[in-house]
């Protein structure tokens, strides 16, 4: 990955403590150090099981991943919120190479919802009207 932004801007800083906010309670996510965006090289993959929780959110070109055993088509407004523990495989077409924003994010209670329901990861789906999904 060639890296375009290693740290948040102060602006993407208060992007992400508005959406905290927005979410309440005790499990709303903090930024951490360490977001930005990168545009993947045409032989990048990622194969990694995380350490961290992560927002990853695709901003151009096509992918597939396997996030704990499902399959996933990465397309721009793909995003991902990933956790601990995950288990990713991730690949991308080297003609239509991902372009991708990511943030290190916190859990005050580590991924434990309202009641201490675990958070579970899934993808979020592109909005309509977004590259390849219909209005």
């Amino acid at each position: 990955m060639t890296a375009v932004e290693n740290n948040p801007s102060r602006r993407t800083v208060q992007w992400w403590e508005r959406l905290g906010a927005a979410l309440g309670g005790p499990w709303a996510p903090r930024a951490r150090p360490g977001g930005g965006h990168v545009h993947c090289e045409p032989d990048w993959s990622w194969h990694l099981v995380l350490s961290d929780h992560d927002l990853w959110c695709v901003l151009d070109g096509i992918g597939r991943a396997r996030l704990n055993g499902r399959d996933i088509t990465l397309t721009a407004g793909c995003a991902l919120m990933l956790r601990p523990g995950d288990e990713i495989d991730a690949h991308h077409d080297p003609r239509n190479p991902l372009t991708v924003a990511y943030q290190h994010y916190a859990h005050d209670d580590a991924g434990q919802g309202a009641g201490g329901r675990r958070l579970r990861t899934r993808p979020v789906a592109p909005a309509p009207g977004a590259p390849g999904r219909p209005a």
